[in-house]
């Protein structure tokens, strides 16, 4: 390279670097407070959504809560027509037990329809709970993210004379 090519180069990087280094220490300070208040507003965000999370995870359990009761319930009928079958055997009486077999056996059916229902639920309560846990460790690094630069924002202001 020669002389010239190289006093050319060294014109425009003084050039460009004057340029960018427009900006005042207290410009810049303004600049990182926006930033840092967009940074609280998503965090609020996210923690908004995180306790709108926790509510919905709340209530799926409690619906999980009741499917088991309902299911318990039915199980206690059915167990019932079990019992009144067998003693209707017992005494001769086989047109009331084959009623009752058929009342147990519908019975069974509806129990296990409500506990595909109930294994459904818990699998989107699941599903919700690892949402909610992904929301929270993003929000987490977020957090630390902004915390480092806020740091690292002060420690610069602090040499700013």
């Amino acid at each position: 390279m020669t002389t010239k090519s190289l006093f050319l180069i060294a014109l425009m990087s003084t050039v460009t670097a004057s340029a960018f280094a427009q900006t005042t220490p207290v410009d810049q300070v303004k600049q990182d407070n926006a930033q840092i208040r967009n940074d609280n507003r998503e965090i609020k965000r996210d923690n908004r959504d995180i306790r709108q999370d926790n509510t919905k995870i709340g209530q799926d359990k409690q619906a999980v809560g009741q499917d088991q009761r309902q299911i318990n319930a039915d199980r206690a009928v059915r167990n019932a027509d079990q019992r009144r079958e067998d003693r209707d055997v017992r005494t001769g009486n086989l047109t009331d037990a084959q009623k009752m077999d058929a009342d147990r056996r519908a019975e069974q059916q509806k129990i296990n329809g409500d506990k595909v229902a109930q294994r459904k639920d818990e699998r989107t309560l699941a599903l919700d709970r690892k949402d909610r846990n992904q929301d929270v460790r993003a929000r987490n690094d977020e957090r630390r993210e902004r915390n480092a630069e806020v740091h690292k924002r002060n420690k610069d202001a602090s040499h700013i004379r």
